[in-house]
């Protein structure tokens, strides 16, 4: 994990925070889902304060004429808010920042109750909620609560937001790639355009899938050099 670590920081010396953020993410989510279930608590720390060497380094070469307080200001703080951490890093121009190994939550492996099986028509509620239990969520806090709050519909296609939720991976590499593959797939509508003066408050954000997002955008107009809905949302 640190050599695919470096290797990826190194691969994005010249690129912007956000760009770092977006590639190291899903390495560092997918990576500690798959070891979450064991005793992991000393490596995921250990992980954590590598990839604050390997950042630190990566915006030091970024401002080379910028001094090490100057970069600390810059590109680390409390960025995350429910965590009590100074040291997160995050990207200076918006809220996004770069979740940490350790707060993956560990969960000890539930081992099956008697000889339950997953034919047996009669365990179909225990099989749901123990899967349900074991498979984390590709989303972060906020994200999670607008797709609960629209009750998992996209309010485009009236589809399911994450069609494959109860999919599976079973080995790191597959959980990186399913961390990557279904953040790309979702992103925030802004019902009164920030170019019409819309805010990023919740009330005025939608989830829905990337692909019904370019088509929704695709009727819009343009009005007095702004560009303006042609047609509004159905409600989710």
């Amino acid at each position: 994990m640190k050599e695919r670590l470096r290797e990826e920081v190194k691969a994005l010396r010249g690129s912007n925070a956000a760009a770092l953020i977006a590639k190291l993410s899903p390495t560092i989510r997918g990576w500690s889902a798959y070891y979450r279930v064991a005793v992991s608590s000393k490596v995921f720390s250990l992980l954590d304060t590598y990839v604050w060497r390997l950042t630190f380094k990566w915006a030091r070469h970024t401002h080379p004429r910028k001094s090490r307080t100057w970069v600390a200001n810059r590109y680390f703080g409390r960025f995350n808010p429910s965590k009590d951490d100074k040291w997160v890093f995050g990207n200076p121009e918006n809220t996004s920042y770069l979740v940490k190994f350790a707060w993956t939550k560990i969960v000890r492996h539930d081992m099956v109750k008697g000889s339950a099986s997953v034919d047996d028509p009669t365990l179909v509620d225990y099989w749901d909620k123990r899967l349900h239990k074991t498979v984390p969520t590709t989303l972060d806090k906020k994200t999670l609560s607008m797709a609960y709050l629209q009750k998992g519909v996209c309010p485009v296609c009236r589809q399911a937001l994450i069609a494959d939720a109860e999919y599976r991976p079973d080995n790191p590499r597959e959980w990186i790639e399913w961390f990557a593959t279904a953040k790309k797939r979702l992103e925030k509508h802004h019902l009164v355009y920030r170019s019409l003066g819309g805010s990023d408050a919740r009330t005025n954000l939608r989830l829905m899938h990337s692909e019904c997002h370019q088509h929704h955008h695709a009727g819009d107009r343009w009005e007095n050099g702004r560009i303006a809905a042609a047609r509004p949302l159905r409600s989710a």
